[in-house]
């Protein structure tokens, strides 16, 4: 199995260089990643919302309402706790939940699992990998 191998500079956490395969990333650096493509290079935390033709995303990591009732039915939020996708550490929250059920469900690697968070569809998943992808300097 070939494993791709690239450079990358994670701007986020202070310049660091890494040549790393894409399925070792971790799930703080996917967040890191997806705070990127959802709210440009700054990834500024007082994104409010974006408006999509399928609904509204909220904070930095584009999370919206139907993936927070997604974890409740799949119990990654217990009943009865309630989100608030403006506020920016309630909406990091639900961001990591979404991407652990997207990597738990469809059993691949965190890298991947960016894909399912943004779309289940396979044309929407691999175009948004791709946008990712090129955001990574090599």
């Amino acid at each position: 199995m070939k494993i791709k191998l690239i450079i990358t500079i994670l701007l986020t956490s202070g310049i660091c260089f890494a040549i790393k395969p894409l399925k070792s990333y971790t799930k703080a650096e996917c967040m890191k990643l997806i705070a990127l493509q959802e709210s440009g290079d700054n990834a500024k935390p007082n994104r409010n919302m974006a408006l999509h033709k399928d609904g509204v995303s909220y904070g930095r990591y584009g999370v919206t309402y139907r993936a927070v009732a997604e974890l409740k039915r799949t119990f990654y939020i217990p009943k009865g706790v309630v989100y608030n996708l403006t506020n920016e550490w309630e909406s990091r929250k639900a961001g990591r939940l979404y991407l652990e059920y997207c990597k738990d469900r469809f059993r691949c690697s965190w890298f991947e699992a960016i894909g399912y968070y943004h779309s289940f569809t396979k044309a929407k998943r691999e175009k948004y990998l791709t946008e990712i992808k090129k955001s990574i300097k090599l």
